[in-house]
């Protein structure tokens, strides 16, 4: 895949991870009350679902197409988990005198991502 192509895949990627991460968190926010920052929290998780999964593919024939990586890994991930957004709420928290709710979010958010990872982790290290 030529320089340019990998670009577009991960724009691409980007742009579509960037929308589910949108629409993950109008639907949270709408159906879900929280003191934490619970659309943050599952877009994130999401993100970390579909990662493991790709990382899983790793062997695969669909895993060895040269879009793979670029589009699902690099962009689709990287535009659906925020870890700016995840700092910023935490420091809204913060600000706010919410330090329990604060240290919740970093902890939780941070145990459950960390935990699927580890559960759903398939590809042996080298």
């Amino acid at each position: 895949m030529d320089q340019l192509a990998t670009w577009i895949s991960v724009f691409v990627g980007g742009g579509l991870g960037s929308m589910a991460r949108f629409g993950v968190s109008l639907y949270v926010v709408k159906n879900l009350k929280s003191n934490l920052p619970i659309a943050t929290f599952f877009a994130n998780l999401l993100a970390c679902l579909v990662l493991v999964w790709a990382v899983n593919q790793v062997g695969t024939s669909l895993a060895k197409s040269v879009w793979f990586r670029p589009l699902i890994i690099v962009g689709f991930c990287g535009g659906f988990s925020t870890f700016s957004t995840f700092s910023y709420e935490t420091m809204l928290l913060l600000k706010a005198n919410e330090w329990i709710w604060a240290m919740a979010n970093v902890g939780v958010s941070v145990l459950a991502t960390v935990v699927v990872m580890w559960f759903l982790y398939k590809t042996p290290v080298v």
